[in-house]
């Protein structure tokens, strides 16, 4: 096997990568756990969004954990897929919570749009990943460097417009709930959706034009994700520490 040495940069942002997924792999258990409990479907959708749409992540995650033990790399393929193919049950999950909630009447045909898109995202990358080998395929879908997969393409068409549907959707979500809120819970859990999906946008534009090898930047990004996931799960979730915290009957 062919044994790679990574850079320290790689290697930090590597092990925060690791810790962050781990993390929404921790919270998305609490959520689930709590959906089976009480049997809502809105919580149910939540555990899918917290846990997949963070699936850009992944494959620095588990290729760094997967280079620690064998000093290896993970496949071309295999970062590709677990880096996106994922991700738009994590995106449909979340655009079905907010139409439910703040358009439903618009709910389906929107949904059913979406969910078209997605379907043609996974075909494309699943027929250029492994049916046309004679394709330019890291220019269609995109390049691994040292735990960093920059996707192109198709692939990043479909990133961007998710990423601005789901950050614009989501404080839209938030200030509408923190306005119409006449509950302290609802208006905290708003305040909180708003942190988390703003840290959420501002992370993901310095994380796209921020290089890998600059050590602090790229510490502190890792940091900020792995805030936005812990605000995105206060603002669904609210425990029961946390309502204490803030005196919440």
């Amino acid at each position: 096997m062919f044994l790679m040495e990574f850079s320290l940069e790689t290697q930090i942002s590597g092990a925060l990568t690791l810790i962050a997924v781990l993390f929404s792999i921790f919270l998305s258990s609490l959520v689930l756990i709590r959906a089976i409990k009480q049997n809502e479907r809105i919580l149910y959708l939540f555990f899918l969004t917290l846990l997949f749409a963070f699936t850009p992540w992944f494959p620095t995650a588990f290729g760094y954990l997967y280079w620690l033990f064998t000093r290896g790399e993970l496949s071309y393929e295999f970062y590709i897929v677990l880096g996106l193919a994922f991700s738009p049950i994590g995106i449909v999950a979340w655009i079905d919570i907010y139409l439910t909630t703040i358009h439903p009447k618009i709910k389906r045909p929107l949904l059913i749009f979406y969910e078209i898109f997605s379907v043609i995202f996974e075909v494309y990358l699943i027929y250029f990943l492994f049916f046309a080998p004679n394709a330019p395929v890291e220019s269609m879908l995109g390049t691994v460097n040292e735990l960093r997969t920059n996707f192109s393409g198709f692939l990043l068409i479909y990133s961007l417009i998710s990423v601005v549907i789901v950050c614009f959707s989501g404080i839209h979500f938030a200030v509408v709930s923190i306005k119409r809120g006449s509950k302290t819970e609802t208006i905290w859990k708003g305040r909180f959706l708003s942190i988390g999906f703003t840290i959420f946008f501002v992370q993901l534009v310095l994380d796209s034009i921020i290089p890998s090898n600059f050590l602090a930047p790229v510490i502190i990004l890792r940091i900020l994700l792995i805030i936005t996931i812990f605000f995105l799960y206060l603002g669904f979730i609210l425990p029961n520490w946390m309502k204490k915290a803030l005196s919440i009957e």
